[in-house]
C-alpha cells in the first residue's frame, strides 16, 4: 500500500479522535511537529530509518513534544507511529491531516496566483465572493507570478480558474490558430 493511504487512513483515525473529543483544534500542534521534522534533515532520516530503535525515537519525540507543548491525543498518536513504525510517512501524514481537518470544519483551500501583490482587502473579498459560491468557508494562499502580466489565477482543489491576461492571450493564440 503506498504510503499516501497508509496516511489517510492514519489521518482519519486521527482526526475523528480528535472531532470526537471536540479537540479538532489541537491537530495544528501535530501539524506543527511535523513541519519541524520536515525543516530539518536530520530528524526526517532519523525517523525514517528502521535501524534506529523505536525506544530512541520515541525518546526524541517526546523530547520535541515537550519542547512543543503537544497536546496529549496528539503526543498518543506519534507514539502509536513510533510504535507501528510509520515515522517514515509524517510528510504524507501532515498532508492528509490537513485536508482531513479542513474537510470535518468546512473549509476549502483555495491557491490563488496574481501578478501582482493582493491588499489584504482584496484578498477578503475574493475569499467572501468564493466562499459564498462554494458555499465554504475559504482558506486562501495567494502567490506572486509577475509572468501572468495581470489578472489572477484561483485553483480550487482540481479546478482551475484563469483569468490572468496570460491566460487569455493564450487561448485568443489557439482560437487564431484553429481559424487558419
Amino acid at each position: 500500500m503506498s504510503a499516501a493511504r497508509v496516511a489517510a487512513r492514519y489521518a482519519k483515525a486521527f482526526v475523528d479522535a480528535l472531532s470526537d473529543q471536540n479537540r479538532l483544534g489541537d491537530a495544528e500542534s501535530f501539524l506543527e511537529f511535523c513541519e519541524v521534522v520536515d525543516g530539518n534533515g536530520q530528524l526526517r532520516r532519523l525517523f525514517a530509518n528502521y535501524a534506529v530503535s523505536p525506544r530512541i525515537k520515541t525518546g526524541v519525540v517526546d523530547a520535541l513534544a515537550k519542547k512543543l507543548s503537544l497536546s496529549g491525543l496528539s503526543l498518543t498518536f506519534l507514539q502509536l507511529l513510533v510504535k507501528k513504525r510509520r515515522l517514515d510517512i509524517l510528510s504524507e501524514l501532515r498532508v492528509a491531516v490537513n485536508e482531513n481537518v479542513n474537510r470535518k470544519l468546512n473549509i476549502q483551500p483555495v491557491k490563488l496566483v496574481t501578478a501582482a501583490s493582493p491588499s489584504a482587502e482584496e484578498v477578503q473579498a475574493f475569499s467572501q465572493g468564493m466562499g459564498a459560491r462554494l458555499g465554504c468557508e475559504v482558506k486562501v494562499e495567494s502567490r506572486v507570478d509577475a509572468s501572468l502580466l495581470g489578472g489572477a489565477i484561483a485553483q480550487v482543489g482540481s479546478v482551475v480558474y484563469d483569468g490572468s491576461v496570460r491566460g487569455r492571450l493564450d487561448r485568443l493564440r489557439q482560437e487564431l490558430i484553429k481559424e487558419k
